[in-house]
């Protein structure tokens, strides 16, 4: 996997509507929001791509928005 299939899983992820759970989730932009479950996993979402910008998204996430700043 390298950067280039991230930002194409987030290209493609399109947005993420209502407050979807984890496993749900069918994108990147719903990984980003979703309810934290700490006992469930992501294997409805199958591709690894979509898995890690998912999580990049959800590290950058404050509040199920996008922040840049603190």
């Amino acid at each position: 996997m390298t950067g280039s299939d991230i930002l194409k899983a987030i290209a493609k992820s399109g947005e993420a509507k209502g407050e979807p759970t984890i496993e749900q989730s069918k994108n990147a932009a719903e990984i980003a929001i979703a309810k934290k479950e700490d006992n469930k996993d992501l294997n409805v979402v199958k591709k690894d791509a979509v898995i890690a910008a998912g999580i990049a998204l959800r590290a950058m996430a404050k509040d199920g928005q996008l922040a840049a700043k603190n």
